[in-house]
């Protein structure tokens, strides 16, 4: 998707030269998350959502343009902080928690349905995060 080439756009540059350093814990960290984020999103898209409904052509090129604008943003204007240690593992903490309840929300979304064609009626969602 255009979000996550956007962010291997700017990963790549540093991913050569910390790989070429043997410094890999010195990647930019928001490069680094924004990459991994949009990875997931994609492989999610891939692989576990059911969808019920098709999308214009156009809106989605919107939509994956507003993205891969905001991708660079958060690359560009994040590449010249710089954080500690501490600071590093909390973040990459906080990420990998909120990503793993988000893949986990998405998966009990997908299980809501047997199949694309079975949405016939809208069903509340249960279970996880989801209160009843």
């Amino acid at each position: 998707t255009p979000a996550l080439l956007t962010s291997a756009y700017f990963l790549l540059p540093s991913l050569s030269a910390a790989s070429a350093a043997s410094k890999l814990s010195e990647l930019p960290l928001t490069v680094s998350l924004c990459f991994v984020h949009f990875l997931k999103r994609d492989l999610e898209t891939l692989f576990l959502h059911k969808y019920s409904g098709s999308i214009q052509l156009g809106l989605s090129c919107v939509i994956g343009t507003f993205y891969a604008l905001v991708a660079a943003l958060c690359c560009s204007v994040s590449t010249a902080t710089t954080i500690s240690l501490a600071q590093r593992h909390l973040a990459i903490g906080l990420f990998a928690l909120g990503a793993l309840g988000n893949l986990y929300h998405h998966w009990l979304l997908a299980n809501l349905r047997a199949s694309p064609s079975s949405a016939s009626k809208y069903v509340a969602p249960s279970g996880g995060g989801f209160f009843v």
